[in-house]
């Protein structure tokens, strides 16, 4: 088991499956295994922090399904990527084969949806949230915006770059949306741009 940085792989455990052959001698034996696997990820994964789990055979389908059933907080988002290699050889053959630029661009998309979950559900409850250009940017200047997000297309006009530097002077965190899916198919339908709110003046 290890932590993908930027500067290489760093090795936080390493548990031996105690297989026979190709197959467990017991259920209880492999669900003692993935117990001793999610103790591990208890302890070091972050919430939105993506798990890619690699390997050969269908073990790591299993530790999905049973991680799922038992601990879905954890198991969230994940990723799995066949190899020919198991532990540590099977992360860098995953690396190599692309496995991180598409857990990045996935990772991503689950992110912006999220965030658009977000503002819809505000709406709903006539919440902390501002949308459209002029109200956004009222937000923004007083400096009431968590969080700005803005289309992609619009990011490169005059507005968008005018929104986006006011949100680096107040220290908002800002997003741009991909327009090519559903999420940002969703924001446009709001004029493209919106802002979670700390609070509603």
């Amino acid at each position: 088991m290890g932590i993908i940085r930027q500067s290489g792989i760093q090795t936080i455990a390493e548990i031996q499956s105690h297989r026979s052959g190709k197959l467990y001698k017991s259920s209880v034996n492999e669900k003692e295994y993935f117990g001793e696997i999610i103790g591990v990820l208890k302890s070091v994964k972050q919430r939105d922090i993506p798990i890619l789990i690699v390997g050969p055979g269908f073990a790591k389908d299993r530790l999905v399904v049973y991680g799922r059933e038992t601990v879905p907080e954890i198991f969230s988002p994940i990723f799995v990527h066949g190899t020919g290699n198991s532990g540590l050889a099977g992360v860098y053959e995953a690396m190599r084969g692309g496995a991180a630029e598409k857990i990045g661009k996935e990772n991503r998309v689950i992110l912006e949806t999220k965030l658009i979950e977000q503002v819809f559900e505000e709406i709903a409850k006539d919440g902390n949230v501002a949308y459209g250009k002029e109200e956004v940017k009222n937000a923004l200047e007083n400096g009431t915006v968590s969080c700005l997000l803005i289309l992609d297309k619009i990011a490169r006009t005059d507005d968008g770059e005018e929104l986006l530097e006011l949100a680096k002077v107040q220290k908002s965190n800002f997003y741009i949306i991909n327009s090519t899916h559903d999420a940002g198919k969703r924001l446009e339908g709001l004029g493209g741009i919106a802002a979670l709110l700390r609070f509603k003046v």
